[in-house]
């Protein structure tokens, strides 16, 4: 099992809090920053936990300003989530396209913080973050998460339409989405909310309408939003409804944020089970695996896989054993697995959502197998890319140990006397063999020679797994 990324025991934590500001492409971005502390108050450290703590940048609504939330940045900073508030976008006339921005400004910016030692949050964060934002900021929030990887999933509360549309944006948000309406909601109806999640190209959405709710209760009272909605009646008190957001808020964000799979099950208890909330959700598996490669002596150590929906796997096994994995983004996972040969393999896959990808499907690529080496004979090298292409061999004459190179595991020791043995091309099926004479020579018995091939791909060069060969 990995050890993915779950919000530590010791929550509740005190509310630190700083003011940020950040440079991007719509100007500068600021937000109040609240962040699980040590101690409360202005500037405080920040709690450490392993794996750093959660993001989410929340947008306000239309003229609405960010301490309207004060509910959610008091349930769920204590919780392990450090919220960003925005404070940009506040004119009578804002600019949703620049506002939006800001949402990736701010992610972005934190997130150089986290790598900065000079910063409060140096290996405070997780690496995850979640684009969330109310009315005009929930709008902004599909704006935003539709630009890319920035965030791992969107929440919203009654979005409105954009300028751009946040409905054509959700066509190409991919993440984890939650979109909350309110019934009796007349300034933007669940019917927007509706169309927005029907768009949404994400494997796994969720639309939850809180009946009797009404839009400006998902914000604490502000005269603004409430002129808004002067003539609409609510069957909900604000209170409750705020409870509700968070009852459903809450775990949801620890299921898709912090990956617990528990987590995952208590939303989707609360969001099917209460009388109070009418849910419509599709959630159907987006796992693929696209390639894997295994780079060391035996295929032993690290197995890299590649593929979509891979950053909620919460399960893997290999031939049927269960195995260690470490995510490496939305992307990759790399695996722990024990020694075993090259090519076709059981790959099983579970993630949050109970889906599941074990066809049997998965093959290491590249992958380099070696027959025989009779004295006088022939060595017969097979090689395996999964597309066809140029491939070289290399052998050493130094079998020590392999170095680590970053974006590979290992390869041949650069610092031994390094030798191109053979060259071929992969066919369609992108596989290949060369066939070695090998010399008579007995004073090559027993000596052992490690051998390692290189796919010449248009992405770049693609290492094998390494190989000893021994004369025999």
């Amino acid at each position: 099992m990995s050890l993915l990324l779950a919000l530590p025991a010791d929550a509740p934590f005190a509310i630190g809090h700083v003011s940020g500001a950040w440079s991007g492409p719509s100007g500068v971005a600021t937000a109040e920053v609240y962040y699980p502390a040590t101690t409360a108050g202005e500037g405080t450290p920040v709690a450490a936990v392993p794996g750093g703590h959660p993001l989410v940048v929340f947008g306000h609504g239309f003229v609405m300003p960010a301490s309207a939330y004060g509910y959610l940045r008091d349930g769920l900073v204590p919780e392990g989530f450090v919220v960003a508030m925005l404070t940009t976008g506040g004119e009578l006339f804002p600019d949703h396209g620049d506002f939006a921005q800001d949402f990736l400004t701010v992610a972005e910016g934190l997130a150089a913080d986290g790598a900065d030692p000079a910063s409060l949050f140096f290996e405070a964060l997780s690496g995850r973050a979640a684009a969330a934002g109310h009315s005009m900021g929930g709008g902004a929030s599909l704006l935003a998460a539709a630009q890319g990887d920035t965030f791992t999933a969107v929440c919203n509360l009654a979005a409105a339409e954009t300028n751009p549309s946040a409905q054509a944006a959700a066509a190409s948000v991919t993440q984890p989405l939650l979109m909350l309406s309110g019934g009796d909601d007349c300034v933007t109806p669940p019917s927007q909310q509706q169309a927005m999640w029907s768009a949404a190209a994400s494997s796994c959405k969720s639309w939850i309408t809180l009946l009797g709710g009404s839009h400006c209760q998902f914000a604490s009272a502000t005269s603004a939003c409430e002129f808004g909605e002067l003539f609409c009646s609510t069957s909900l008190g604000g209170a409750e409804q705020r409870a509700l957001v968070l009852d459903l808020l809450v775990p949801w964000l620890r299921a898709v944020l912090a990956v617990e799979p528990a987590a995952w099950s208590e939303f989707v208890a609360v969001s099917q089970t209460n009388p109070g909330l009418a849910t419509s959700a599709v959630c159907t598996t987006d796992l693929a695996v696209e390639a894997v490669t295994g780079l060391d002596a035996a295929l032993a150590g690290g197995l890299t896989v590649a593929g979509a929906g891979l950053g909620f796997v919460v399960e893997a096994t290999v031939d049927g054993a269960a195995v260690a994995f470490e995510p490496l983004g939305q992307g990759a996972l790399e695996l722990t697995v024990g020694a075993s040969a090259p090519g076709a393999f059981d790959l099983g896959l579970v993630d949050l959502f109970g889906s599941l990808d074990a066809a049997g499907a998965a093959r290491r690529y590249p992958a380099l197998l070696a027959g025989p080496a009779p004295l006088g004979g022939t060595l017969t090298l097979s090689f395996d890319a999964g597309l066809a292409g140029p491939f070289v061999v290399a052998w050493s004459l130094d079998p020590g140990p392999p170095i680590a190179i970053p974006g590979y595991a290992h390869v041949l020791q650069l610092g031994s006397p390094l030798v191109v043995l053979a060259s071929g091309a992969t066919d369609a099926a992108g596989t290949g063999a060369v066939a070695l004479p090998l010399p008579t020579d007995p004073a090559l018995q027993g000596l052992t020679v490690r051998l390692q091939a290189v796919a010449n791909a248009a992405s770049g060069p693609s290492f094998t797994n390494l190989v000893d060969v021994t004369f025999e």
